[in-house]
């Protein structure tokens, strides 16, 4: 699981009725260049030991676009998060193919609020001119 939570602490999380956690992959293999049978196999094994571990539902997903890992994210998940830096628009999202914001620890109050209401279209573009995010100068 790298450096987040412990199994205990999602453990405590999910039970508080409060929060879901979703998946990625198991071993964090490039879907974009697996076999469709591979990546539904990465992606399959990673929601099945999320749901053994802390006995709930593992109904979401979050990944690179990939065709073969997007047809088994639509069979086994009831959402799916695929393109970071992305805004969802109302009305006209795919609940399997959702943006997803990233927040940042290097993000202030002002770039938090502007992300929680969805009005950072261009993040990505804002974060590279400033240096920060992904693209942080070393």
């Amino acid at each position: 699981m790298g450096e987040g939570l412990t199994w205990s602490q999602l453990e405590d999380v999910v039970s508080s009725g409060f929060v879901t956690v979703g998946s990625h992959t198991h071993s964090h293999i490039s879907l974009s260049s697996a076999p469709e049978r591979e990546a539904e196999d990465e992606i399959r094994r990673s929601k099945e030991l999320m749901e053994d571990r802390l006995g709930a539902p593992c109904r979401h997903l979050a990944y690179l676009f990939a065709a073969g890992a997007d047809r088994a994210a639509r069979r086994l998940f009831d959402t799916a998060a695929v393109d970071a830096w992305r805004t969802n628009r109302r009305g006209s999202t795919d609940p399997d193919r959702l943006g997803r914001t990233p927040i940042l620890r290097s993000d202030g109050r002002m770039f938090f609020r502007v992300k929680v209401r969805g009005l950072l279209e261009h993040e990505a573009s804002l974060y590279r001119a400033l240096g920060r995010g992904p693209w942080r100068r070393l």
